[in-house]
């Protein structure tokens, strides 16, 4: 059996690292994921609510606002499913372009 030599050890190393690269991509793609709220993009109720916690551990002053969108299920009667869906990425847009930037906006559901 042969042993291997400095360049099979460097070779070895090299293509370590780009797997651990390569996962730690995709680990900070399915933590991104895992956030947000599927169809609007914006940060999930776990995310929000971890946000909400740290806040107050940190005892930062902060505001909370909540918006119930009200008749939404006749849009999605009246419409279509596929409709609302795009009423409500609209909206998280529209939030998203009139909030400031160390604002966070998410969707509770």
């Amino acid at each position: 059996m042969r042993r291997p030599n400095g360049e099979d050890n460097r070779r070895a190393i090299t293509e370590l690292k780009t797997e651990m690269s390569v996962c730690e991509i995709r680990l900070r793609e399915t933590e991104t994921l895992a956030s947000k709220d599927e169809l609007t993009g914006l940060l999930n109720r776990r995310s929000l609510e971890n946000r909400i916690e740290i806040a107050i551990a940190s005892v930062h002053t902060f505001c909370l606002v909540l918006l119930d969108l009200n008749g939404f299920k006749q849009i999605n009667d009246s419409h279509g499913h596929a409709a609302g869906d795009r009423l409500l990425k609209q909206f998280a847009d529209e939030l998203r372009a009139n909030v400031r930037a160390s604002d966070t906006v998410g969707r509770w559901r």
